[in-house]
């Protein structure tokens, strides 16, 4: 499981409460912040960063890729298609460094 999965799983509302109540919430620069107004709260409503049928299997969401598109866009950032074992490489490496330091 990933860590958009897991985010799902722990629930998107969680999350994106805190920065509302707290004032600091950035919908539109924050993909948390934007699943949160957008009522997208993981697995527990069936839709967050992706949609859930009545097993809670996971599936893609084009209206939630879109919102994060958009919010990449507000924030300049562009798409960039990367290998599995570049994903890896970026997750794990620096945990794996972590561990040496210990």
């Amino acid at each position: 499981m990933g860590p958009m999965r897991m985010q799902d799983l722990v629930g998107i509302d969680l999350f994106g409460r805190i920065n509302a109540t707290s004032g600091k919430a950035k919908p539109d620069n924050n993909v948390i912040d934007a699943m949160y107004k957008a009522e997208r709260y993981g697995q527990k409503n069936g839709k967050g960063l992706y949609k859930y049928d009545e097993k809670r299997n996971c599936l893609r969401d084009p209206e939630a890729e879109a919102m994060i598109k958009q919010i990449w866009k507000n924030n300049g950032v562009a798409d960039k298609v990367m290998s599995e074992e570049e994903i890896v490489d970026k997750l794990y490496l620096p945990v794996v460094n972590e561990g040496f330091k210990c």
